[in-house]
């Protein structure tokens, strides 16, 4: 039986509180009944086996990725945010540490530093810090080529047995098992994709 904390719990309800369950789509109503019964929904998520836990129904659509481009946009069931949420946030701190440092310039991808206002990432490694860095090292005189690249699909195409491994190393078996299990469900049982929205993710431009 693998259970959530409350602790984790009390943080990703902050969080969507104050950034949102997706930067996306408009958060649901449902959040302002779960927040004034909190402590009853809080003990409910809390008495759950994960393992046995079945992901509920979601809202998938299109939303604008460019001026001409689209991807498909997940919003989670409220319940199931909340459980993601908490689970990254449970395991955040083991991703983060196994990753090159941040001194070493060389990731620029969202990384995990959460508070107590709900924020899951550093807000200081974005795309314009990669921006910048990649600036630095064009103008360098050893550089003679810049390479630009842009991955069609990424998260959908994203396999969950890499996924799984990477996470059962990086921390506990038991967080990776559920996490892939949960994102599986979400996919109807496909061994690929990551749903675009949630921001615990990583897609979130406003965490």
């Amino acid at each position: 039986m693998f259970q959530i904390s409350p602790d984790a719990l009390d943080f990703a309800i902050e969080h969507i509180d104050t950034r949102g369950d997706t930067d996306i789509l408009p958060v649901p109503f449902e959040y302002q009944a779960i927040r004034h019964t909190w402590d009853d929904i809080k003990r409910y998520l809390v008495g759950q086996d994960l393992d046995a836990w079945a992901v509920r129904p979601h809202r998938r659509c299109l939303a604008p990725k460019s001026a001409l481009g689209l991807r498909i946009a997940t919003q989670l069931d409220p319940l199931d945010a909340l459980l993601l949420t908490a689970l990254v946030y449970e395991v955040g701190g083991d991703l983060e540490s196994a990753r090159l440092a941040p001194s070493d310039k060389v990731v620029h991808s969202y990384r995990f530093s959460p508070n107590l206002q709900g924020q899951i990432f550093d807000p200081h490694w974005n795309f314009d810090t990669f921006r910048i860095r990649s600036l630095e090292l064009a103008g360098e005189e050893t550089c003679t080529h810049v390479v630009i690249t842009d991955i069609a699909d990424f998260f959908p195409r994203i396999y969950s047995h890499p996924l799984e491994n990477a996470l059962s190393i990086s921390t506990d078996r038991d967080h990776a098992r559920v996490i892939d299990k949960f994102l599986r469900e979400l996919n109807m049982g496909l061994s690929y994709g990551l749903p675009v929205g949630p921001p615990a993710l990583g897609y979130s431009r406003t965490s």
